[in-house]
């Protein structure tokens, strides 16, 4: 009788390798996103190939991120109870009996990963599929409950609160990162304006426009807190003009909110579009070439043309902190290709309606990934019959933007406008936000 030479085969899932005498034909995975982390259920299924008449398969291994804090459980082979080990993130199956080429293989386990810090408002996932697997058939479920689906993949269907996603493996294998955010959150935000001279400030009228009012989401306890109290002088539509005197060189006004945000707070957006389709000589001039490339890029094929100008704005332009401020010109951004949130709003605006997709630019606050909050800007379009949201910076083109974005006011239209009547000298007019989750 001939002696089999019994085979451990390793394969490596980070970083990625592959062995060529085992072939993986299918490739499930249903994930359940937590608060502290997320549980999958992984089930591997292939065929031992290529192996000489005396060798055989004995044992499988994968090996885990060693940064990552994972628990294996549930390790079964071809449907029962496995023999395994667990140790540095490195996940070793016994097979019951040794299996030579030509044979078919499954097993499965379960593995709960724990993280120390998760940010709910903006949460991204990877789906993940390693290139040893390269042409199997991958089918990977991720359930979400408790979130919103915040970014656009063409190949993840979402139905309710679960994504699926299914592929032939490629080469290079499986990785895509899909984000996240809570249905709801609530914050406190305060938008501060100071004034200030050389000398004092003396008599003059401040015109302010109103903040938060959005239908997308809930503003409780708005109110206007200031340092001198003014007269009321005058008030067109939502603007309001105070007469303040002012005895010093300085004066301080808050205006603050609690506001609710999320798909339970979000309503239909009520605004005509007709008044958000124009565009400019300069528009057309700068972009028709620009809008052309993406219609005719093989990269966008089958996406919608709205998603198609948000990730093309998102990987044409280069994000650099240099310029928050500065507000370069449309031909400023084009040309070199530079800019924080508002470049990249104001090149998606313009663009989009040049597409015939009505659209204006929001000015607001959100909180990154690192949980960071500040100024930010995004945009308002109208497609498919409603009016959505997308961000271009960060890359959420699914209709919905994150629940930390809070609306401030239309794109150019928040800022505080003066008129004097003494002469105080030269006068400052700064702006400045604080932003943090309520208790």
């Amino acid at each position: 009788m001939r002696s089999l030479k019994f085979l451990l085969f390793i394969f490596i899932l980070f970083p990625l390798q592959a062995q060529a005498d085992f072939v993986v034909t299918n490739w499930n995975e249903a994930v359940r996103l937590v608060d502290d982390g997320k549980n999958s259920v992984i089930t591997i299924a292939g065929q031992v190939k290529n192996l000489p008449k005396d060798q055989a398969m004995t044992a499988f291994s994968i090996s885990f991120d060693s940064k990552e804090e994972i628990s294996i459980a549930n390790v079964s082979f071809e449907g029962k109870p496995a023999k395994y080990d667990f140790a540095e993130n490195v996940l070793k199956i016994t097979f019951p009996q040794p299996k030579i080429s030509g044979q078919m293989i499954s097993f499965g386990f379960s593995a709960k990963e724990k993280r120390i810090a998760i940010n709910p408002n903006f949460r991204q996932e990877a789906i993940y599929v390693p290139n040893f697997a390269a042409g199997a058939e991958a089918l990977i479920t991720v359930d979400f409950p408790g979130y919103e689906l915040i970014s656009y993949n063409p190949k993840a269907i979402n139905n309710g609160n679960v994504i699926t996603y299914s592929a032939v493996v490629p080469k290079e294998g499986i990785s895509e990162i899909v984000k996240f955010t809570q249905l709801s959150a609530t914050w406190t935000v305060a938008i501060k304006t100071t004034v200030s001279s050389e000398k004092s400030l003396g008599e003059f009228v401040l015109k302010m426009p109103p903040y938060f009012q959005a239908s997308r989401q809930k503003v409780e306890g708005y109110m206007k807190e200031f340092s001198t109290r003014p007269v009321v002088t005058d008030r067109k539509g939502d603007d309001i003009s105070y007469t303040f005197k002012v005895p010093t060189n300085k004066l301080e006004i808050k205006s603050s909110a609690k506001i609710s945000t999320g798909q339970a707070q979000r309503r239909q957006v009520m605004r005509n579009m007709i008044n958000y389709s124009k565009v400019s000589q300069e528009e057309s001039v700068l972009l028709t070439l620009i809008l052309q490339k993406i219609r005719g890029d093989s990269a966008y094929a089958g996406l919608p043309i709205y998603v198609a100008i948000g990730k093309f704005v998102n990987k044409f332009l280069t994000y650099d902190l240099a310029y928050v401020g500065k507000l370069p010109s449309l031909e400023g951004i084009v040309t070199n290709r530079l800019g924080v949130c508002t470049e990249y709003a104001r090149l998606y605006d313009g663009l989009a309606r040049l597409a015939g997709i009505p659209s204006f630019v929001i000015d607001g606050a959100a909180c990154d990934e690192k949980e960071k909050c500040q100024g930010h800007s995004w945009n308002m379009i109208f497609y498919g019959g409603r009016w959505i949201e997308v961000d271009p910076t960060w890359n959420l083109m699914s209709g919905a933007v994150s629940s930390s974005h809070v609306y401030i006011n239309d794109g150019g239209q928040g800022e505080v406008e003066i008129k004097y009547r003494s002469d105080a000298g030269k006068v400052n007019i700064e702006m400045g936000m604080d932003m943090n989750k309520a208790e």
